[in-house]
């Protein structure tokens, strides 16, 4: 209703009906002029809405903020200027919690809390592609790429499709699933038998190249 506070996004806009609460009913009467002629009567009384409690860890939180400002100061020191920003999320393994998520860049939450000031916000929309506004960490789409290898290689050995020192044939390309997709090897030149540590090893070789290199 006109005048209510509301959850626009966010933890606020994903669990507003149970914060909101539900608003009392009172009555009284009142004459053509508007002027009170009864008491006030209590129809329906106010119920709260639901206490809400994160799973996010203050210290672990602000490290999190730090170390992402921290990895962009430096990128920028070697002179790779198209580090403006990036994201962390930090989950607890034993049960999906999330510890830590940061953004960046970021803004103050305060710009918009009371009189708000035009020139502050526009400021936060003139950043085009680096806006602020933009959640990296929840809005982002961004390819899992190497991350979830570890994740498939537990899988596999769960499974006893392989075990950890099983010599696997690493090939140009592969082919899976009834449609048969095809998909290419980083590197289209190889063509031998890989371990699983080994293959982890080189996928981390190349993250490393690429990252210094600015492509990743």
């Amino acid at each position: 209703r006109s005048g209510d506070h509301i959850g626009k996004t966010g933890i606020e806009a994903q669990y507003d009906s149970y914060l909101r609460g539900r608003a009392g009913l009172a009555q009284m009467r009142v004459d053509s002029l508007g002027n009170q002629t009864s008491p006030i009567v209590l129809r329906r009384e106010a119920t709260p809405g639901y206490a809400l409690r994160l799973t996010l860890d203050m210290r672990l939180q602000r490290a999190a903020e730090d170390a992402l400002q921290y990895g962009i100061n430096l990128a920028h020191q070697n002179e790779h200027w198209a580090a403006n920003g990036g994201a962390i999320v930090a989950l607890d393994p034993r049960d999906g919690a999330v510890l830590a998520m940061a953004s960046a860049p970021t803004f103050k939450p305060s710009v918009f809390v009371g009189r708000v000031d035009a020139k502050k916000l526009r400021a936060l929309y003139d950043e085009g592609a680096n806006n602020p506004l933009f959640n990296r960490a929840t809005a982002g789409q961004y390819p899992p790429g190497s991350t979830w290898k570890p994740v498939t290689a537990l899988a596999g050995m769960q499974e006893h499709v392989f075990s950890p020192y099983e010599s696997l044939q690493c090939t140009p390309f592969a082919t899976f699933g009834l449609d048969r997709q095809r998909f290419r090897n980083w590197n289209p030149y190889v063509n031998r038998p890989m371990t699983l540590p080994e293959a982890l090893a080189v996928a981390r070789q190349l993250a490393s190249a690429l990252g210094a290199v600015g492509l990743l």
